[in-house]
């Protein structure tokens, strides 16, 4: 490992670490705050000279305290937990799918009643979990995972859309997969399942990609799991799969 990037992240851990100290101190001092207010109601008949003043600037002091630290805390809590889902991911192998034939998905999508939309498939499906989404698949032939990816996530993003919440499935198409290109894959995913479950849970759109090599009918993208139920790029793998099988 290049020294420059062990340096990198092991500046991340320690920020993280930090984040989530100052995160504990945070609540210690937000128990203390009501624990004062507490204490002076307690001793409140029990004629405790100045237990009202002193459970006040407790409760505030230490109220105002637990603020400050959990404002600073905030940022470091987010790189904490998303330096987390993403080593959670990291170890996990590419979700594996066979017999991938452009053609016969095409056919599936247009029986699934998805309809032809400016170079993709689409169509709006209700969830009790994440009210309606709308399912937009793709098909491109590229030399490049993460070109591809690049180029029309940027596009799609252009695409001017009346529907709330939707899905990008894009399947990338090559002459050969690489091991460049399914660690592309991988770490493309990672970055979409981190960016929608961390740092920005209402996030209306999301993207996931599968690169499909055309020379064996395999493909793969990464798949989220059983966790995020309510996310986007859940319902998305979901729908994958459901088209495929």
């Amino acid at each position: 490992m290049n020294k420059n990037n062990e340096f990198k992240e092991n500046d991340l851990v320690d920020e993280a670490k930090k984040g989530k100290r100052l995160f504990i101190i945070a609540i210690i001092c937000f128990l203390i705050a009501f624990g004062f207010i507490l204490w002076a109601a307690i001793v409140q008949d029990k004629n405790v000279k100045n237990s009202d003043i002193i459970g006040i600037v407790g409760f505030l002091g230490f109220g105002v305290a637990s603020v400050i630290i959990m404002i600073k805390a905030f940022p470091l809590i987010l790189l904490y937990e998303s330096d987390r889902v993403w080593n959670e991911y990291d170890q996990k192998e590419l979700y594996k799918i066979s017999s991938v034939n452009r053609n016969t998905l095409e056919e599936k999508l247009i029986n699934k009643k998805f309809e032809p939309y400016n170079g993709y498939y689409k169509r709006k499906k209700f969830s009790f979990l994440k009210d309606s989404i709308t399912y937009y698949f793709r098909f491109v032939d590229t030399k490049t995972v993460s070109g591809c990816a690049k180029r029309e996530i940027n596009a799609f993003k252009k695409i001017h859309k009346k529907e709330r919440t939707s899905c990008l499935c894009l399947f990338a198409c090559l002459d050969g997969l690489t091991d460049r290109d399914l660690q592309d894959v991988k770490d493309i995913g990672k970055k979409y399942i981190v960016h929608e479950n961390v740092l920005d849970p209402h996030l209306r759109e999301n993207y996931i990609i599968v690169a499909v090599d055309k020379t064996t009918g395999e493909g793969y993208f990464m798949d989220i799991g059983k966790k995020h139920r309510i996310s986007i790029y859940h319902h998305g793998c979901k729908m994958i799969k459901k088209i495929l099988n």
